[in-house]
């Protein structure tokens, strides 16, 4: 049983991370358009 719960945890943080990971490019690729702008 806990280790199924932690199975579970795991997946939930891979799919966590991914979302943060995707988050970040966004971001960056924002900050770029701006700076763009800017220029």
């Amino acid at each position: 049983m806990k280790h199924n719960n932690f199975l579970k945890y795991n997946d939930m943080s891979d799919k966590w991370k991914k979302l943060v990971r995707i988050n970040q490019l966004i971001s960056q690729k924002i900050n770029y358009s701006y700076k763009g702008l800017a220029i």
